[in-house]
């Protein structure tokens, strides 16, 4: 039997509601200048708020975007203090770390590599129905050059049935699931999958 959720209303914190505009800005494909400028305008807001974890957390999203690794997660760190299951300051941690070492082109220890997708782990656990650490846990593996498991493919499925009009992961998902055909024994129910997700 399905569990009926009963949603919780509360007031939006000031921080939210002056971030809310640059939010919507954020979900668009911007280019790094653009980026740049929108993390600066957002730096400003949480600036004015600085005990705010939605901001601070959006201002690391954006920082990431900006590729602004190390105070992306000096922002995220922020949040984690403030609030430490924030599911989206716990992920954009863990990919800010993923990403600035990719830029370093460091190749990144065992160690490392467990720590930053620890966060994005505890980012899920925080939020299981926030597509946003199914995504990035996901996505954790190519940065790491490592196979993704199924665990983390049937992550993405759900994460595509969160943001069903996200078109783009849905080809993300697709082109997974027929990589894994030509190395795992469920390759043809995978094929079949992909084949559905494709069919309009």
């Amino acid at each position: 039997a399905e569990v009926m959720v009963t949603p919780t209303i509360r007031m939006m914190r000031a921080g939210e509601e002056a971030a809310i505009p640059l939010e919507l800005q954020a979900a668009r494909y911007l280019t790094h200048d653009e980026n740049v400028a929108l993390a600066d305008r957002i730096g400003a807001i949480a600036a004015r708020y600085p005990d705010d974890p939605a901001v601070l957390a959006l201002h690391a999203r954006v920082l990431i975007d900006a590729e602004r690794y190390t105070e992306a997660q000096t922002q995220a760190d922020r949040a984690i203090a403030i609030s430490a299951t924030n599911s989206r300051a716990l992920t954009y941690r863990g990919i800010a770390m993923f990403k600035q070492h990719e830029e370093d082109s460091q190749p990144m220890t065992p160690a490392l590599i467990n720590q930053a997708r620890g966060f994005i782990i505890r980012g899920n656990r925080a939020d299981p129905e926030d597509q946003v650490p199914l995504i990035a846990y996901y996505r954790s593996f190519g940065w790491a050059d490592e196979p993704a498991p199924m665990l983390a493919l049937d992550g993405l499925h759900k994460a595509m049935r969160l943001v069903p009009q996200e078109d783009s992961l849905r080809m993300e998902l697709c082109m997974a699931l027929i990589r894994r055909r030509s190395v795992a024994p469920d390759g043809a129910r995978n094929l079949s999958i992909a084949r559905n997700l494709l069919t309009p």
